[in-house]
């Protein structure tokens, strides 16, 4: 799997240019990627771990957050289309679950490539 371009959004925790499939995760709200940051070393080596840093968050506190999930997902998918080569799984935590279904369920309405796997956690309406 070559390794993307640098990107705000999608940050590596564990650069793992031989492994089979990336496992992109979306954290809670207000949270970043430090909420992953020892998942690399938790998963196999067969997975890299690839966090989403949102817009006022940690590395990217001084952007204006984005307010609604339409909103994201107008930068996010385009943003991630590199990122989604291959085989690629989501994992989202909370409002990161909602970004992940949103991101799954509106590659699906374009045709584009499908996640392996969409895990989500912890979300209450």
């Amino acid at each position: 799997m070559t390794a993307p371009a640098a990107s705000p959004w999608f940050h590596p925790i564990l650069r793992r240019p031989g492994a089979r499939c990336r496992l992109i995760c979306f954290p809670h709200a207000g949270s970043g990627v430090s909420a992953m940051r020892r998942w690399g070393e938790l998963l196999p080596p067969a997975i890299e771990v690839i966090g989403v840093q949102l817009p006022g968050r940690e590395t990217r506190l001084r952007e204006p957050p984005l307010t609604s999930i339409e909103a994201i997902l107008d930068v996010l998918e385009p943003a991630a289309k590199e990122f989604l080569s291959g085989e690629f799984a989501f994992f989202g935590h909370s409002m990161g679950s909602i970004v992940a279904i949103e991101l799954a369920r509106q590659r699906r309405a374009a045709g584009d490539k499908l996640t392996s796997h969409l895990f989500v956690a912890d979300h209450q309406d």
